[in-house]
């Protein structure tokens, strides 16, 4: 039995006693057994490198498909937008394609034209709400904007008409020869937008978030916008366009509503909608402006440092008995300015119509109300009582008159001025520590030689 059980451990498959590891005790290395063979795995570095090629392999395997997936929808978007913008230059009148002058963006500056109107269809008659020059140039640091007065008096053939009529009644190609025969400036590119489709666009990019610099009263067409930080949805965006303000005001709330559109427009979010933005966005446009054009444009002004801001002046005046402001004597030097010829030179006063460059600010101070008088008192203006301001140069308001064509201000002994609105920006610096007399008339058509409607005496008690 003893022996069985010796020859049962070491029988065929087994590992003498004396052999461990394929080394004797005591004696020389031996070589393994066919049953070491088996047990004894790959030398584990081996295992190792295969284990770790499958995950690198795999991360460069995403890694391509979705680089090819990343360019695939790059292809489709810009193809998507491309097709969108062809259809935009279907809508753009033949005449106005043939008046423009294109160039190189990348290599010579551009000028483009941005017109915000309602057509027609909508309207009747097309509609201008604000016209804007662009000014991009490949080697300047800054590029430039220049809001023309859609109350402007433009040449229009035989006679001379304010902008907006000059649009009424000749549409985009009258006003583009308008613009260049009065401004001497040579136009490369326009961009017509609709009002009425802008608002679909603004909802796809979660409203916009403005400034408003001075308050809009509500009325029985308007919604009442209060000044300082607006957040506004799509229809609400179009009510705010398309309240008619003065001179420049107009075009540099509506080129507010379109930087902050192009701001959300560009968060990486909406990178992921760009077909559809695509379509949304040439919707409401008509341009001659190519898919290319757009690439270009959009390079230049990243490339610039920022963009000045430039407004032109007006004097209020009367044509055909329409109230229409008539150019001021500062406004070939700020046509200069814009073309890059002359540095910038700020505007005094942009809210109140004044010339030059600069951005318009929000007005710090509530107007100063101004009492009535004359046939609202019963045909006299008693003396007013003295009012202590705070600023040197207040904003003066007033209740508007039912039918009047326009109003004057005489404040003191200065010039009287004529504002197209209820209110005005004085824009020469008040006495301190005195009392100035403000004398608002009103005209109308019964009574054209006009008559006061209020009075107000002022004292500022300290330096702006």
């Amino acid at each position: 039995m003893e022996t069985g059980g010796r020859a049962s451990a070491g029988g065929a498959g087994s590992t003498p006693p004396e052999v461990e590891h394929g080394v004797a005790l005591g004696g020389t290395p031996t070589a393994p057994t066919h049953a070491a063979e088996e047990v004894v795995a790959s030398p584990g570095w081996q295992g190792g490198r295969r284990r770790r090629r499958h995950p690198l392999l795999i991360a460069v395997i995403l890694f391509v498909l979705l680089t090819i997936a990343a360019l695939l929808y790059a292809v489709y978007s810009y193809r998507a937008f491309a097709n969108a913008i062809d259809s935009a230059h279907d809508r753009l009148p033949a005449a106005v394609t043939a008046q423009l002058t294109p160039g190189d963006a990348m290599g010579e500056p551009q000028i483009t034209l941005v017109v915000f109107q309602r057509s027609a269809a909508q309207a009747g008659q097309p509609e201008l709400f604000s016209s804007v020059l662009i000014r991009t140039d490949p080697d300047a640091a800054r590029n430039s904007l220049l809001a023309v007065p859609i109350e402007l008096v433009l040449p229009a053939g035989g006679a001379p008409l304010d902008a907006r009529r000059i649009y009424a009644r000749s549409g985009l190609s009258g006003l583009l020869r308008g613009i260049e025969r009065d401004l001497g400036v040579t136009v490369s590119h326009v961009v017509q937008i609709n009002v009425d489709g802008i608002g679909a666009l603004i909802d796809r990019v979660g409203g916009v978030t403005l400034t408003n610099p001075v308050e809009v009263r509500g009325s029985a067409e308007h919604a009442a916008f209060p000044r300082g930080e607006l957040h506004l949805n799509g229809a609400s965006a179009v009510d705010f366009l398309t309240v008619h303000r003065p001179l420049n005001l107009q075009a540099g709330v509506q080129l507010a509503v379109v930087g902050s559109f192009a701001h959300r427009l560009l968060r990486a979010s909406s990178l992921l909608h760009l077909p559809a933005l695509g379509r949304a966005i040439a919707e409401p446009l008509a341009t001659d402006l190519s898919p290319s054009d757009m690439l270009r444009l959009g390079w230049v002004g990243y490339r610039s440092s920022g963009t000045t801001q430039c407004y032109l002046g007006g004097t209020p005046a009367r044509l055909n008995s329409h109230r229409v402001v008539t150019g001021t004597e500062q406004n070939p030097r700020v046509i200069r300015m814009f073309l890059g010829e002359v540095p910038p030179q700020a505007s005094s006063a942009p809210l109140a119509g004044g010339a030059g460059c600069g951005t318009p600010r929000p007005v710090r101070t509530p107007p100063v109300e101004i009492s009535n008088c004359g046939d609202r008192a019963g045909g006299a203006c008693p003396p007013p009582p003295v009012t202590v301001i705070s600023d040197t140069t207040p904003l003066i308001a007033w209740v508007p008159y039912p039918g009047a064509d326009r109003y004057a201000v005489r404040i003191g002994k200065s010039r009287t001025v004529y504002p197209l609105a209820a209110r005005y920006q004085v824009t020469n610096p008040l006495p301190v520590g005195k009392s100035t007399t403000v004398f608002v008339y009103a005209y109308t058509h019964d009574r054209p030689e006009g008559f006061a409607i209020g009075i107000a005496s002022l004292r500022p008690t300290r330096g702006r």
